[in-house]
């Protein structure tokens, strides 16, 4: 019998330069982001994003593994916070998801929401609890559930853009004080199909993926307690 394979890929970051952009687009900084993959959450470190820029860019990850498999990136991002505040925000959604794609809108927990609890039980309610008849600090995460054959592998595209995508499903966090949106969008492209003659199971990987877990919420910086 064949031994279910793990080959988790450890998230690549791939910031965009902001370039002429961020002459032009609000202060955008990423407060806290988090993903989810195959039920172990961790928090990742927002300093690898470009302090004082506009924050933007892509989140990768590679998964390989023949069954089911659950990716979510969970992102809280602040828009000209030092101008207006962080609790001025709202957020909606448009295009239709995909076959698998789930999303959610909400405050980071701090206050009211629910996301950040959604993010560590792996199921996003789809809905947006920060709309703009209600705006205040804005959450957003979008995940996908899929199924790989042996052989295959998937890569996972979460991107953080200030201009729309023309097409598809996307997220919108938008500071209506200083006009500016931040847009988010994810991709799930499959590679492969042919079997892996040799699959070894790889726990050290997923162990990796899980060492950010300890004192998750308690290590959660709360909204004001700023260094």
């Amino acid at each position: 019998m064949k031994m279910k394979q793990y080959k988790t890929g450890i998230l690549a970051l791939l910031l965009v330069a902001a370039g002429t952009t961020q002459a032009v687009a609000g202060q955008m900084n990423v407060w806290e982001w988090a993903y989810n993959i195959d039920g172990i959450t961790t928090a990742g470190d927002p300093s690898v994003f470009p302090a004082g820029g506009t924050g933007l860019g892509s989140v990768s990850t590679n998964i390989s593994g023949q069954g089911s498999h659950k990716v979510i990136f969970y992102m809280d991002y602040e828009i000209d916070e030092d101008d207006n505040t962080y609790f001025n925000e709202f957020g909606s959604s448009s295009g239709i998801t995909a076959g698998g794609q789930s999303w959610e809108i909400d405050e980071p927990g701090f206050v009211y929401g629910d996301i950040y609890a959604h993010l560590i039980s792996g199921v996003l309610d789809n809905s947006n609890g920060v709309p703009s008849s209600a705006p205040d600090d804005v959450a957003i995460a979008m995940g996908w559930d899929f199924t790989l054959l042996a052989g295959q592998s998937a890569v996972i595209d979460l991107l953080i853009s200030d201009t729309a995508p023309s097409s598809g499903f996307y997220l919108t966090q938008t500071d209506p004080d200083s006009q500016y949106s931040i847009y988010f969008s994810s991709y799930l492209t499959r590679k492969g199909g042919e079997p892996d003659q040799n699959p070894v199971p790889e726990p050290a990987t997923m162990l990796l993926m899980g060492s950010g877990l300890v004192g998750l919420y308690a290590a959660r910086r709360k909204k004001g307690q700023k260094a």
